[in-house]
């Protein structure tokens, strides 16, 4: 055979050796079902830790609802997980710790006994409580008030001292409902912050827009209006209410919004802004 004969013949076999695809070639199959090679993590939102430093919890989105986890400080163990219906955005104690309350995506706030982490009572929209999920959640100094602040654009105060003295009055000690006891509206978006003051006579909201207001809590269920409105740009985080006693010969109360993107901002409040930085 000519030697040109030869080679041609060579790469033809090498085409057909290579796997060179045949004119009509056979549909593949595979399957369709999905192997999880490692189970999402969790989501943490946030982390607080109890009065007497032995104990932290923090909050956690899950692929499906969120969990709240207690972890021993000394030896760093989780040493229990509460299962809530949506994500816990966010998670504090009561001042005397014997409380720990939680913010939800499901629209609730929820106290439970720290020590038990039985549910003691609850908030949500059927009770009058919040329309969109709860970004955040602040004690008064005392315990006896639990501020909250919502994606529905409002901020709202509950009862906590009634709700445990129901639960505790009532027999076999069930999980009572409660409505909240103020309601603050006119936020132009979603409220990100909250704090009440050592008194808690007066509130302190950080909203999605920058803004940074003071309320005064009293027993008109509507509110009655700001004392004083902040505006700044990005997005108020977090919010500080500062010990109102300590100011008081200036007749100033102190609260601080912090940013993500931005300085911290002071600002001192008179019925009116006197400054801010």
């Amino acid at each position: 055979m000519p030697r040109i004969g030869v080679c041609l013949f060579a790469v033809v076999l090498a085409g057909v050796a290579l796997g060179q695809p045949k004119e009509n070639p056979e549909a593949f199959t595979f399957d369709p079902k999905p192997t999880t090679l490692q189970p999402p993590l969790p989501i943490w939102w946030n982390v607080a830790v109890s009065p007497d430093g032995a104990t932290i919890v923090t909050a956690h989105g899950l692929e499906r609802g969120g969990e709240w986890w207690v972890w021993d400080a000394k030896t760093g163990a989780v040493t229990a997980k509460v299962a809530e219906p949506n994500v816990v955005r966010f998670v504090c104690f009561s001042p005397d710790g014997s409380l720990v309350a939680t913010a939800n995506f499901d629209n609730a706030v929820r106290i439970y006994d720290a020590k038990t982490h039985k549910l003691i009572a609850y908030g949500h929209q059927a009770t009058g409580g919040h329309t969109g999920g709860v970004n955040a959640i602040a004690f008064s100094a005392d315990g006896a008030l639990l501020a909250s602040a919502g994606l529905d654009k409002t901020a709202r105060v509950w009862n906590v001292a009634e709700a445990v003295a129901r639960h505790r009055g009532a027999e076999g000690n069930p999980t009572v409902s409660i409505p909240p006891r103020i309601v603050f509206e006119g936020f132009e978006q979603s409220v990100y912050s909250v704090a009440l003051s050592p008194d808690g006579k007066k509130l302190v909201t950080g909203g999605q827009d920058g803004s940074v207001r003071l309320e005064r809590v009293a027993d008109d269920p509507c509110g009655i209006g700001p004392l004083a409105h902040v505006q700044r740009q990005g997005r108020a985080i977090g919010c500080e209410l500062g010990p109102a006693g300590r100011l008081k010969p200036q007749r100033y109360a102190k609260h601080v919004s912090i940013e993500r993107y931005g300085p911290l901002h002071i600002a001192h409040v008179d019925n009116r802004i006197a400054d801010a930085h």
